[in-house]
């Protein structure tokens, strides 16, 4: 019975350190997006990025959970808000973006991190 008990606790123990290995890994990366290359760097809850491809600018935002709220601007004046979830296993995001005030009125911006997670230092 013990040794059951053992093999349980090892098995939990691994679950939650893959698990929080999936939460470090952070928005911290390159990402192929549906809107082309986005390279953000995450210290603590706060992120910068920028993108390029079509349209070139930046990101500036804070994390709560698995959520990125952030503010983007192009050299051309436009700017607006968005936001992207970041899935459990630290791949991939969903989101949206909007122009202004909005942070959804833009359409949708999604992407897969390219090569593996990277960690942030937590």
């Amino acid at each position: 019975m013990k040794h059951t008990w053992l093999i349980l606790f090892t098995c939990a123990c691994i679950v939650a350190s893959a698990a929080a290995g999936a939460r470090t890994a952070g928005f911290t990366g390159t990402w192929s997006t549906n809107w082309g290359p986005l390279e953000m760097t995450q210290k603590g809850s706060q992120v910068m990025g920028h993108y390029t491809g079509q349209f070139k600018g930046i990101i500036d935002g804070t994390v709560s959970g698995n959520r990125l709220d952030f503010t983007w601007s192009q050299p051309n004046g436009e700017h607006g808000r968005g936001y992207f979830v970041i899935s459990d296993d630290g791949n991939s995001i969903d989101g949206m973006w909007g122009m202004d005030d909005s942070d959804s009125n833009g359409g949708s911006w999604t992407g897969t991190r390219v090569g593996a997670p990277a960690k942030t230092g937590k």
